[in-house]
């Protein structure tokens, strides 16, 4: 059997590559990607992508938007006559080439068999065209098609597993894949908004990575709880956050209903930084009109406002590069989150009304504060600490020894500016602005 695509780390919280380097997944979110793009768009979209730091792409290979009965650009369908039995070779040639694509620049190919919608009795668009007579035979003939290239099988679908037979059905479609591929990628699997795949597959042999969907409302939700959740959980899995809000689509209120409002390139930040300090083992970036792929004079859908390509370069897609830098700028494998760092948070210079009424104060209030909840983690010498609103800071850092040496991350511009030398137990510090988010970095001194 050839090599692995990825495994997991002994401790059971992160992504390895086979010969144990640690693998930083950096995802953006094309979910219509096979579908609705051609070759020329598809090339201009993932070297975009990779220029932009990205290591991963999510897609879909039965796409939710009509994907069984409308036709890619070059006029092709996934099955034949809506049957899984009986695939269409011209479309999935055309998935074999954009996943080989993907590889070649470095990234790798978050596959999901399906949406949701596609699986007998589920609600959705539909057509439903997969149960446990046909899914386990689908799941063998693509592990099978993608056994040498660099995937990770993503189940699931934005759907529970309340309706039968769906959990039955990803049962079935998981042995095939394994059979297909001889299990050498892992599974993970995607849930519906403001869910974890640990509600619905935790007893589940096939998976192999945790994944939330923290969704699209609450700006003010601080997930590194949900990640820190997940962490304490057995067995112990790699989590992360595979929908998190999407850059420009708009913040929902009181089910699917659009508020008027849209989430921020502040927003996709604060939802990244947060996950990967509370212990995720990569992250997710989404944008409204990118996992759509909306092009400019199509019918408005979920008030999409702009074409694919000009989403391409929102700021929060190009902030993505930074994450990466950030966590790769040190032992990543070494991080993890660590409560008692932060001691206070001068919360009145936040420019917020809302928010100008709190005090220095620790602990941290019960309620209001989730919008600028600092959260920590640390390696051996180094500790990073994520301001959401720049507050300024008391900080503990006595376990890097008696003295650190600062420096400030700016999440925006990638840039670093150093802080001088401290007492490891810290005066207030102050960010070079507030208002705005900021990584406070903190060295062993040698």
């Amino acid at each position: 059997m050839t090599s692995p695509s990825l495994v997991v780390s002994p401790d059971g919280r992160r992504l390895l590559r086979p010969g144990g380097e640690p693998f930083f997944y950096l995802a953006d979110t094309a979910w219509e990607l096979l579908h609705r793009l051609d070759s020329a768009q598809t090339e201009e979209y993932l070297t975009t992508r990779a220029s932009q730091g990205f290591t991963a792409i999510q897609t879909v290979i039965l796409a939710e938007r009509d994907g069984l009965r409308t036709p890619t650009p070059a006029g092709h369908v996934p099955f034949h006559d809506l049957d899984p039995a009986r695939p269409n070779e011209d479309y999935f040639r055309h998935v074999d080439s954009v996943v080989a694509r993907m590889n070649e620049l470095g990234m790798m190919a978050a596959l999901l068999p399906t949406w949701g919608d596609k699986v007998k009795n589920s609600p959705g668009e539909g057509p439903q065209v997969l149960d446990p007579s046909n899914a386990r035979a689908y799941g063998r003939f693509i592990g099978a098609r993608y056994r040498d290239a660099d995937v990770l099988w993503i189940l699931g679908g934005d759907r529970d597993t309340s309706r039968e037979p769906y959990l039955e059905t990803m049962r079935e479609l998981a042995l095939g894949l394994k059979e297909g591929d001889g299990g050498r990628h892992l599974m993970s699997f995607h849930p519906p908004g403001c869910h974890s795949s640990t509600e619905f597959v935790t007893q589940e042999d096939w998976l192999d990575v945790h994944m939330w969907q923290t969704g699209h409302s609450s700006p003010e939700m601080d997930t590194a709880a949900k990640i820190l959740q997940d962490r304490a959980l057995d067995p112990r899995r790699p989590v992360f956050d595979g929908e998190p809000c999407y850059e420009n689509i708009p913040i929902m209120g009181g089910g699917w209903n659009p508020t008027g409002a849209r989430f921020s390139a502040a927003d996709v930040r604060r939802r990244a930084y947060r996950a990967l300090l509370a212990g995720a083992c990569g992250h997710t970036y989404g944008c409204n009109e990118i996992w759509m792929m909306h092009r400019h004079g199509e019918m408005q859908f979920l008030a999409s406002n702009m074409d694919w390509r000009q989403a391409m370069h929102l700021p929060g897609a190009n902030q993505m590069r930074h994450v990466r830098s950030l966590f790769a700028s040190r032992p990543f494998l070494e991080l993890e989150h660590r409560e008692g760092i932060v001691k206070a948070l001068d919360s009145n210079i936040y420019p917020d009304s809302n928010l100008q009424a709190r005090h220095r104060w620790t602990p941290w209030p019960e309620e209001g504060a989730d919008l600028i909840r600092p959260t920590a983690a640390a390696g051996k010498d180094y500790a990073f600490v994520y301001l959401p609103g720049g507050s300024p800071v008391r900080c503990d850092f006595g376990f890097l020894g008696e003295q650190v040496r600062l420096s400030w991350f700016d999440p925006r511009h990638g840039t670093t500016s150093h802080a001088g030398v401290s007492p490891s137990l810290t005066d207030w510090i102050d960010p070079p602005a507030v208002g705005q988010d900021w990584v406070l970095i903190a060295d062993r001194t040698p």
